[in-house]
């Protein structure tokens, strides 16, 4: 199960840093830079992890779960729906 864990997260990183090095490649232009991008965003990700095995973790999962998952997303949606139906009206 350990292997089968590592795996997926190995290709999971891997993909979402190749597509973010892949977006941002003017600034990420040299091995060195690519190379500083991924350790950084690795440890962050490693930070974010070992506080959610913490006695707090629970209550630290459910504040990013609050904030990046529900009430905001829906009003970015909305507004979104009002720019579509703005755009929709001025082609007709």
């Amino acid at each position: 199960m350990c292997t089968l864990g590592f795996g997926s997260e190995f290709s999971i990183m891997e993909t979402v840093m190749s597509c973010i090095i892949d977006e941002f490649k003017p600034y990420l232009n040299t091995p060195r830079k690519v190379i500083i991008f991924r350790f950084v965003t690795c440890t962050v990700f490693c930070l974010l992890g070992l506080s959610m095995v913490t006695k707090g973790g629970l209550y630290f999962l459910n504040i990013i779960d609050q904030y990046l998952g529900g009430f905001p997303w829906l009003c970015i949606d909305r507004k979104y729906s009002l720019i579509a139906a703005t755009e929709s009206c001025m082609i007709q």
